[in-house]
């Protein structure tokens, strides 16, 4: 029976399912909904606005329906489709809806005419784009960079440079340094013993753990980077974070914070859509900003403020330091 040689590089040269899946969960997290129809699940509503950029909410029967949105008609004052249909997979055709209000002016009269939307359409940031084609870029520089890694690690344990007796001997060993890098091209150099160092021009050293650590940099600073993008916040400055300066980390906080506030105030201005057009009170609040909230309340529970300092206690009032028979 013959045994098939383990590859060390085989399953660990791509990661970028893993980051995909990985972030796609984050991102997903990063709002909380509150007040949401029940026929509307929280985590489909933000998978629609993250891949397609919006959707759109509409009402049957008093039933409420949210997917993706197929826009037409004409365009209104502000160059917004008036119309759009609901596309879903099971089959119904939900029809059209008027996802913005119409206005008809009549020159002649004077007067204007408004036809009164009967859905919203949620946007997930102010062009309307969806996150995920941001996501995948950067996961396809991270899951280059991992393999990267990989491969300087396995030049690690190997010499640059290979005397052989023959071409066979050298084609062998080219195969052998295909199998270890799985078969991604590196600058391993397989020479014969004809040739003299001495003389040549450039001769050169296998990977050093210096340039695996300024791999490893590269990809910590492609992810903070990401993270960045997405409104989490992340240290950009890998290499010297002890040294950052305040108006460093300051600028990576507001760049961070406008990340979010883009996706934050669209979400906000839906849940204004939804109590309009359906009634709904519906809320909206950055995942960041809920678990502030919910760490507030623990410490106050505890008599503590976020920074762990006993809260200060309001001094009682003159009459409640009197005794009962004093008190007026």
């Amino acid at each position: 029976m013959k045994v098939k040689k383990l590859n060390p590089l085989n399953n660990e040269t791509h990661i970028y399912s893993e980051l995909y899946f990985y972030f796609l969960n984050m991102i997903n997290k990063m709002f909380s909904w509150e007040g949401l129809p029940k026929e509307i699940p929280q985590y489909v509503l933000e998978a629609l606005l993250h891949n397609y950029g919006e959707c759109i909410v509409w009402k049957v029967g008093g039933h409420y329906f949210c997917g993706v949105v197929a826009k037409n008609g004409k365009l209104n004052v502000y160059a917004r489709m008036e119309e759009g249909r609901p596309i879903c997979v099971d089959g119904n055709d939900w029809g059209n809806y008027r996802i913005e209000d119409e206005y008809i002016f009549n020159k002649e009269t004077g007067q204007l005419k408004v036809n009164k939307r009967n859905a919203v359409l949620l946007r997930n940031n102010l062009t309307q784009t969806p996150t995920l084609p941001l996501l995948r870029k950067y996961i396809s520089r991270l899951d280059y960079i991992w393999g990267s890694i990989g491969i300087a690690e396995a030049q690690v344990r190997t010499k640059r440079l290979w005397n052989v007796e023959d071409a066979g001997q050298k084609q062998a060993f080219e195969k052998e340094l295909d199998e270890l890098t799985n078969g991604v091209k590196s600058d391993l150099v397989v020479i014969n013993k004809s040739f003299n160092s001495e003389n040549s021009t450039q001769v050169e050293r296998a990977s050093s753990g210096q340039d695996i650590k300024d791999l490893w940099y590269d990809f910590l600073e492609v992810f903070a980077l990401l993270k960045n993008f997405l409104g989490i916040k992340a240290n950009l400055n890998t290499t010297k974070p002890e040294r950052m300066i305040t108006s460093e980390i300051e600028a990576n906080e507001e760049f961070t914070l406008l990340a979010r506030a883009s996706m934050l105030e669209q979400r906000q201005f839906g849940c204004e859509d939804l109590k309009e057009v359906f009634g709904l009170d519906t809320k909206v609040i950055s995942y960041f900003d809920h678990r502030k909230m919910e760490m507030g309340k623990m410490f106050e529970d505890v008599g503590l403020d976020m920074l762990g300092n006993p809260l200060k206690q309001n001094k009682p009032t003159n009459s409640e330091n009197k005794p009962v028979g004093e008190q007026k």
